[in-house]
């Protein structure tokens, strides 16, 4: 076999054992990520077992390029699992729900032990509070919570009808001529999603995200550009 049938014997089996299996992969996670919603996005895993078996291979040699941009997604995926969405998430609802029982309750609804001799503050809020940190516990309503902000009023009001004993709910004046539930009240004016959507580090996790998805679509760009390489040199003569 001479020089160039080797190279072309060579090339047409890394095109199919390697380049090929990579291309379908990337494909297959940009399919998956067609339509994910912003918050969804944030708890999207990204999984490369073919990327990661090439590159694990010693003696498979990749093009620098395409090997950069599969490295550089590698450690974007490694960064995105390093931000938990859910526990900023989490401290986000509890401060808002915080605020809003104390506009609800007036400040007897919070008993606060204080002895700065000796360094010890305390802080004991209504027990809607402890049970709302409870459910938020499970990512499943966290979830609830911010895709489907219409089942936040129900969401509140169980809550709120959870406590042990009947509450005496003072709200603002402002509401003395309008029939207005505390459910209502706390969702409509202590919704929590600007504030979680500006939070720096869940804008932080979006943009690893959108990139991650950009140096996906790079390294298949790169993909493009081998097998027009292997179409123009190898695969017209072989056909």
């Amino acid at each position: 076999m001479n020089t160039y049938n080797a190279q072309q014997k060579s090339a047409l089996e890394k095109k199919k054992d390697i380049y090929i299996p990579i291309e379908e992969e990337l494909k297959r996670i940009l399919k998956q990520n067609e339509k994910v919603t912003y918050w969804g996005s944030l708890s999207k895993s990204f999984d490369f077992p073919e990327i990661d078996k090439q590159l694990e291979r010693s003696y498979v040699f990749l093009p620098k390029k395409l090997k950069k941009r599969l490295l550089d997604i590698k450690g974007l995926v490694e960064e995105l699992k390093s931000i938990n969405h859910y526990s900023i998430a989490e401290n986000v609802i509890l401060n808002n729900f915080e605020k809003a029982l104390k506009v609800c309750y007036g400040e007897k609804g919070v008993v606060k032990y204080e002895n700065p001799d000796e360094g010890i503050f305390h802080y004991e809020f209504p027990k809607p509070y402890e049970i709302l940190r409870y459910e938020l516990a499970t990512r499943k309503t966290i979830d609830s919570m911010i895709e489907s902000p219409y089942e936040n009023i129900q969401f509140y009001e169980s809550i709120l009808n959870s406590y042990d004993e009947p509450l005496i709910i003072e709200l603002p004046e402002l509401y003395e001529d309008r029939s207005i539930g505390e459910g209502e009240f706390i969702a409509e004016f202590f919704d929590f999603s600007d504030e979680l959507y500006e939070h720096e580090q869940i804008k932080f996790k979006r943009e690893i995200y959108e990139e991650i998805i950009q140096e996906i679509n790079g390294a298949l760009k790169e993909l493009m550009i081998i097998f027009k390489y292997i179409n123009t040199k190898y695969e017209q003569d072989k056909y």
